[in-house]
């Protein structure tokens, strides 16, 4: 059996009298594509937002590749290897394309100003291998004709790329997607999909996906999870999910049928 690199114990999250998340718990298996489905005010992005330590946990526990992830801030989590997106994008819209990608590696020298002023070659070579890697995401998710865009000139679906692509430039182990389909192009984002799918076979990066699209979860997940209400109600493969009754009742029947 594969390994956990997530695993959500008893995941509690109010607001007011309100739990949007209710002892909530489910295990991610590392290198595979799970999709998180439900319908609208099922839990799903506040999930992302305990898992990511956007909102505080009021209960339960959160363990990811072997350690306690909840109670430490983003920037932790993100150092650790879990990147995400959002539903609203949140580019840096002055900049272009490229440069949005090239700012998130860690570590960059350049950042120091000894470095800058006594070794600008070095500063050069690391900027010239970033741009490199930048240039291969942008390859990946096809928006490579607009690496010199001002990144406020994208179109919603085209953010929603840059979004991903910030997302892989943090070389990540756990990719949490929030509504990735979301005003892109429906072919494109297929194309995506099996991006995600090499990008999970070849480099064993773990991703989990909120979508409404279900068609497209059901064809793209290993696994699926099922969340109303702010509580799991099935988790399986697709074709499990596809066929539970309790998914049927909640979310599924229009669609199943």
């Amino acid at each position: 059996m594969t390994e956990s690199i997530l695993k959500v114990e008893d995941a509690v999250c109010a607001f007011g009298g309100l739990r949007a998340v209710d002892k909530c718990s489910f295990d991610i298996e590392a290198g595979t594509i799970t999709g998180l489905i439900g319908p609208n005010g099922a839990g799903k992005s506040t999930m992302f937002n305990l898992i990511t330590d956007m909102v505080p946990l009021q209960g339960g526990r959160i363990f990811f590749d072997g350690g306690r992830l909840d109670g430490i801030p983003p920037h932790s989590v993100a150092r650790r290897g879990v990147a995400r997106t959002f539903q609203i994008p949140g580019e840096l819209g002055r900049m272009t394309v490229l440069e949005n990608l090239a700012v998130v590696p860690e570590g960059q020298i350049g950042e120091a100003m000894f470095t800058s002023v006594f070794a600008p070659w070095l500063v050069r070579r690391q900027e010239n291998r970033i741009r490199e890697q930048a240039r291969e995401v942008l390859g990946l998710l096809q928006l490579t004709h607009l690496e010199d865009e001002l990144a406020a000139n994208l179109s919603t679906g085209q953010k929603k790329l840059l979004e991903i692509g910030r997302a892989l430039m943090a070389s990540p182990k756990l990719v949490l997607l929030d509504e990735p389909a979301a005003g892109v192009n429906p072919t494109l984002m297929r194309n995506i999909a099996q991006t995600i799918r090499d990008l999970c076979d070849e480099r064993g990066i773990t991703w989990v996906i909120v979508e409404h699209d279900v068609p497209l979860i059901m064809e793209m997940c290993d696994r699926v999870i099922v969340m109303a209400e702010g509580k799991v109600i099935a988790h399986g493969t697709p074709e499990e999910v596809r066929n539970d009754a309790r998914v049927l009742d909640a979310y599924l029947g229009g669609v199943a049928a």
